[in-house]
């Protein structure tokens, strides 16, 4: 997994990077909004902050500019508007914890390199 995942709205497609940038925005998000998914609310809280800091991955990691939240906000709506809605927000997701395991995974095998060249 790359931590990449194509998010299309309409005619438009929005890469989304989950990688280390991302998850440490998404982390801050639902850590400062008390994020509960147990809500509607709640659950589409997630979703956009999930949308919001995958694009700002894509941001970081292209040195382009960032958007702003209130614009990710109004492509969330947009997107919910859409027939595949749930399918895609279903993918976003599925990349996003992916990319946690494989950032978790390379972590791990370079501690276990790291060890052993240490002996």
């Amino acid at each position: 997994m790359n931590g990449i995942y194509d998010l299309k709205i309409g005619d438009e497609v929005y890469p989304l990077k989950f990688g280390m940038h991302a998850i440490a925005a998404l982390e801050q998000r639902t850590a400062k909004g008390g994020v509960s998914l147990d809500t509607t609310e709640g659950y589409a809280k997630f979703l956009s902050d999930l949308m919001y800091c995958g694009m700002y991955g894509n941001s970081v990691r292209n040195d382009i500019a960032i958007r702003p939240y209130s614009e990710c906000m109004d492509l969330f709506e947009l997107l919910a508007t859409q027939d595949d809605a749930a399918d895609q927000y279903s993918a976003m997701t599925k990349c996003y914890f992916e990319s946690i395991a494989d950032i978790r995974d390379k972590k791990e095998v370079k501690e276990d390199t790291d060890k052993k060249k240490a002996k």
